[in-house]
């Protein structure tokens, strides 16, 4: 009789539901996350790679539960009936990449006075760090950024966890988690181009700089380029090039280095030059004439040594100025020294021959151009060819060239060469509209120039 009691009110589906019911509401909230709350970062592209949990002490015989929903961004955990401090946290398993540098950047929000503090700790061999620490102060995003680059390397865990104050009985929907990435910071990509450049410049004075058109004119030309080889200079003029050099510097964040000849070396009808190059990029390590070189040609080789601050290769200017009247046996003579240079370069070396060279027109014809050794030199490659008009006006001469150990771009075979990218002559009465009368007083020559991509 019993047993046919039981059985008539016993009911399978109901204790089936019983049992689901029993099983959903007392069983602590351990799922990944469905969400794409959180950005894709340098380790975790998604939030589904998250782990989620919400931890609960239970008193007395007060019953609790706990449910998770997503709206509009916003993490919501409602506990019903709970007199017990509750903890929320997010957490993930991550191996941190062996960087310098290793940042967390939480955003965060609370939205009612029931949640008291965020945490962030990182736990590594069993032993936790606690890394944030933020007591509820203001309603509205809050941004933090974490160093993590003590555990760079290591297997660690990262939680971000959430505190609810004792004696609550139901928790409004308290906390938006807008963003977590940990990354390590994206350094930019060194600059290895390098813009060198010659300009020939007239005589110029104390009044040529004070026109403003025509200061500002040679300045941005100058900051065009990182090394630039001003020639035909006297000893007159040197005190002014620390005129130009302020005008370079004033109200500029990068700055520029000058490397000159000490007035009184040369003889007074010699010219001298000087280089002015940007000290963030370069650091001067030789400045001097060509000794081998002194006596033999009109004006002297002013050769400068200065090392790329950021791939650490190093360049060797020659900065040469021909002699109109002796054009071809002085390139002879610079032709045979760069060939003794060019023997004793280093794998991190390059050796450049720049400035007016007057080959062209009048002083060097194109029979001599094609049988001169220095023009096919098989280490020296001629940048600024023939076709190239170096002069302002009606006149097109190739004076200006620009020479180097540094093979063309179309020509490279290999990834480890530095190597030319392009070469010219800079119009800028056309291209910043300068009026001649201004260009005139600067230079009757035009600056050349050849963009240099050096290898890191």
């Amino acid at each position: 009789m019993q047993k046919q009691n039981f059985n008539q009110h016993f009911n399978p589906k109901y204790w089936i539901t019983l049992l689901l019911a029993t099983f959903i509401f007392t069983t602590p909230l351990w799922a990944q996350s469905r969400t794409q709350v959180f950005e894709s970062t340098y380790f975790a592209n998604h939030m589904n790679q998250w782990k989620q949990k919400m931890t609960q002490t239970r008193r007395g015989s007060k019953a609790w539960s706990v449910s998770y929903s997503k709206r509009g961004g916003m993490i919501e955990n409602r506990v019903n009936h709970s007199y017990s401090p509750v903890t929320w946290s997010l957490y993930k398993t991550v191996l941190l990449a062996d960087k310098d540098e290793i940042l967390m950047d939480l955003n965060f929000s609370f939205h009612n006075d029931q949640y008291k503090a965020v945490n962030v700790n990182v736990t590594h061999q069993n032993r936790k760090y606690n890394l944030y620490n933020q007591m509820q102060s203001k309603k509205g995003f809050q941004r933090k950024v974490i160093d993590l680059s003590q555990f760079r390397g290591k297997k660690v865990i990262i939680s971000v966890e959430l505190y609810k104050s004792y004696r609550v009985k139901a928790i409004k929907p308290g906390l938006s988690i807008k963003s977590v990435r940990i990354y390590s910071p994206s350094k930019p990509a060194p600059d290895l181009n390098v813009h060198v450049a010659s300009l020939y410049l007239n005589q110029l004075s104390k009044q040529d700089l004070q026109n403003t058109p025509v200061s500002e004119t040679l300045t941005k030309m100058i900051r065009s380029f990182d090394i630039v080889l001003l020639q035909n200079i006297t000893d007159q003029e040197a005190h002014l090039l620390t005129d130009v050099l302020n005008m370079l510097n004033q109200n500029q964040a990068d700055s520029y280095g000058l490397a000159i000849i000490p007035v009184g070396m040369l003889n007074k009808d010699q010219s001298i030059s000087a280089y002015l190059y940007r000290t963030q990029k370069f650091q001067l390590l030789r400045n001097q004439l060509v000794g081998e070189l002194v006596g033999y040609l009109k004006h002297a080789v002013h050769q400068v040594t200065v090392k790329h601050v950021t791939s650490g290769q190093v360049l060797n200017l020659l900065g040469t100025h021909l002699s109109k009247s002796d054009v071809a046996a002085e390139m002879l003579m610079v032709n045979h020294y760069a060939n003794t240079r060019l023997n004793r370069l280093h794998d991190n070396e390059e050796l450049m021959i720049v400035g007016n060279l007057n080959a062209d027109c009048d002083y060097f014809n194109l029979e001599q151009h094609m049988t001169h050794p220095m023009f096919n030199n098989e280490n020296l490659y001629l940048h600024i060819s023939n076709h190239v008009d170096t002069v302002l006006g009606a006149e097109q001469c190739s004076y200006d060239r620009i020479l180097s150990s540094m093979l063309p771009a179309n020509k490279v075979s290999t990834k480890n060469s530095n190597y030319v990218i392009q070469s010219a002559a800079l119009n800028y009465t056309d291209v910043w509209n300068i009026p001649s009368p201004i260009a005139h007083v600067i230079s009757k020559h035009l600056p050349v120039w050849t963009k240099i991509r050096l290898n890191p």
